[in-house]
């Protein structure tokens, strides 16, 4: 797939998917911060930023409402790996977009309103999502146990809400400047527009934001895990839940399609060996789910599922141990990796056809220096053997590679 590509002097890298016949434009920015560029001390910062963006800046105090009078719409999200912010417009009104997203990414206003009320947005969401929501600290169990030293051991909410509380306007501002710049960005277009004409809107609007200094990213590698993990809490949940985690690799490493391939002979619809073995048979289970988390840097594995009524932990986990002893010995068929690789091509499809997806896997695509696997990815899945995918299996799904959370509910 060819995505013409630009760079500005300021180091902004710009990359356009034409949507043949598209009304609408969308406008996506994905800045290389997430939570793992925080320090221990002082987390939640990626985060509050994706809230901050939206604060206003010296010349524009409203970032919501010119994008809305221009017909579009907006929204951001946060990651362990990146931030990214997008704008939805028609065609038409495109350098509206361009131009409220060079301004902030100039400078923001960095008034005491602004930080308090995003402040109180974050600590809220803290609450509401991850303290007061049923199973809402799992994912913190998850990585706090996984993970000792490399900066995935926090959420991307922040370690704890102190942290958010007590932020500086200083530390706000050293954080922005650190990060949100041209050059620690990837500007990615999906419009039907001519790609010279576009690249030079773009010039017109972001070749004077300043680059700033980028700290070279230097992060802890986690040590090798050598002993099985485990953990039990409990909490008022209706259901007890179990969760595995198995170490393994990055989502660019050669290896993460076979793991990606892995999870759903598993569990990838109806026909995959966790409903056909499990679910369809009423055993120990009323959910049972593989996935990766496909981060950037080495990642996991999870197996999870809320039991059924009366079902110990020795038993739920005794049944996905059965299944994964007989993937390993008796391994996965041609077949499966078919029908696997055609769901993720027909995924894969989806994805590129929806213009606010498409945006981001440019993005990512092109700060990862990847765009030569865009749209093509399941020829990689479907060059995978059974023995790939076995031999990742027996890799990861060992017992001293192992995490496990039992989460045990109790009466509501």
């Amino acid at each position: 797939m060819q995505i013409p590509q630009h760079t500005l002097d300021n180091g902004l890298r710009v990359a356009h998917y034409r949507f043949p016949g598209s009304h609408f434009a969308v406008v996506d920015v994905l800045y290389d911060v997430g939570s793992r560029d925080e320090s221990a001390e002082l987390t939640g910062l990626a985060h509050l930023f994706e809230h901050l963006m939206f604060g206003g800046t010296p010349a524009v105090p409203q970032f919501d409402r010119e994008l809305s009078r221009a017909g579009g719409v907006d929204n951001a999200w946060t990651s362990p790996d990146y931030t990214n912010y997008y704008d939805i417009v028609p065609v038409q009104n495109i350098e509206t977009a361009l131009w409220l997203e060079s301004d902030r990414m100039r400078g923001l206003a960095f008034t005491p309103e602004s930080l308090e009320v995003q402040r109180k947005v974050v600590i809220e969401e803290f609450n509401q999502r991850y303290l007061n929501q049923p199973y809402g600290d799992v994912m913190h169990l998850i990585y706090g146990s996984v993970f000792t030293v490399h900066p995935y051991r926090w959420p991307t909410i922040g370690l704890d809400v102190s942290h958010i509380e007590g932020v500086t306007m200083e530390q706000v501002k050293h954080f922005f400047y650190s990060h949100y710049a041209p050059n620690n960005a990837v500007l990615a277009i999906v419009a039907d527009i001519d790609s010279e004409e576009l690249f030079a809107l773009v010039e017109k609007w972001f070749a004077d934001v300043p680059s700033q200094s980028i700290k070279p990213r230097s992060l802890p590698a986690e040590p090798e895990q050598t002993a099985p993990r485990r953990v039990e809490v409990e909490r008022p949940v209706p259901h007890s839940a179990i969760i595995k985690a198995y170490r393994m690799c990055g989502c660019y490493h050669p290896d993460f399609y076979a793991y990606d391939m892995l999870t759903d002979v598993l569990s990838n619809g109806n026909s995959s060996r966790f409903y056909v073995e499990v679910m369809s048979k009423g055993r120990a289970f009323l959910q049972l789910d593989a996935s990766v988390t496909a981060s950037v840097d080495p990642g996991l594995l999870l197996i999870s599922g809320f039991m059924k009524p009366g079902t110990s932990f020795e038993e739920a986990e005794a049944v996905i141990d059965e299944q994964i002893e007989k993937l390993l010995n008796d391994g996965v068929t041609a077949a499966e990796i078919e029908k696997c690789a055609n769901k993720f091509q027909m995924r894969e499809s989806m994805e590129m056809m929806a213009a606010r997806e498409a945006a981001v896997k440019v993005a990512k695509a092109v700060l990862n220096g990847k765009t030569d696997i865009l749209g093509t990815e399941h020829t990689l899945m479907r060059r995978l053997t059974p023995g790939d995918v076995v031999a990742s299996a027996r890799k990861a799904l060992i017992p001293s590679n192992c995490t496990t959370i039992l989460y045990r509910g109790t009466a509501l």
